[in-house]
């Protein structure tokens, strides 16, 4: 169910074995990991876990996971800087309670989502 992708931790594939479930689901379109945005007028480069189409919303929508206990001072400052000029909702994702488990932890909703610059490289 990982398909062809190598992910940097357990929780990273937990949660794209949650997407996947969304999608068949239909409640999820196309799954894109490690998606690039480039944030504000300095062009930060952000790399985001995944980048997911909601149906419901109708939108593109950032995901993350990130554990607690290893955030790190760039990832602080980047998701600052996603909730001033994000390009949309960034929804992050955690540890569960049990082990293998994973929780929806906080979405940031930037207030102006439509003026970034995107990078589609790798």
């Amino acid at each position: 169910m990982s398909g062809p992708y190598s992910f940097q931790s357990q929780g990273e594939r937990n949660l794209y074995r949650h997407l996947v479930k969304e999608q068949i689901l239909g409640r999820a379109g196309k799954i894109q990991c490690q998606d690039h945005v480039l944030l504000g007028p300095d062009k930060v480069l952000y790399v985001a876990d995944f980048k997911v189409f909601d149906v419901k919303l109708n939108e593109d929508c950032w995901y993350e996971y990130k554990c607690p206990s290893f955030e790190t001072v760039p990832w602080i400052e980047k998701r600052s800087l996603w909730s001033k000029v994000g390009p949309g909702k960034l929804r992050i994702w955690g540890p569960g309670s049990y082990p293998n488990t994973i929780r929806f932890r906080q979405e940031i909703s930037p207030p102006n989502a439509t003026n970034l610059d995107r990078s589609d490289t790798k």
